[in-house]
């Protein structure tokens, strides 16, 4: 939790506080929130593929 509090510049009060479950609630908000990042970057590649080409993507078994 320090290392956490020095990168965000935040005193452990105020984490505490933004997370009053402690630990726990913290990373299931990062986990959240990396999650939601995956997917919404997953979404919007398909969005920017056509349907031949999301087939060829999807058969290679990645998205670049």
């Amino acid at each position: 939790m320090d290392d956490v509090c020095l990168a965000a510049g935040i005193s452990r009060a105020t984490l505490y506080r933004l997370f009053p479950g402690g630990r726990d609630v913290l990373f299931d908000a990062v986990r959240e929130a990396s999650l939601e990042e995956f997917f919404a970057g997953l979404r919007s590649r398909i969005d920017r593929c056509n349907q031949r080409n999301l087939a060829k993507v999807l058969l290679a078994g990645h998205l670049s």
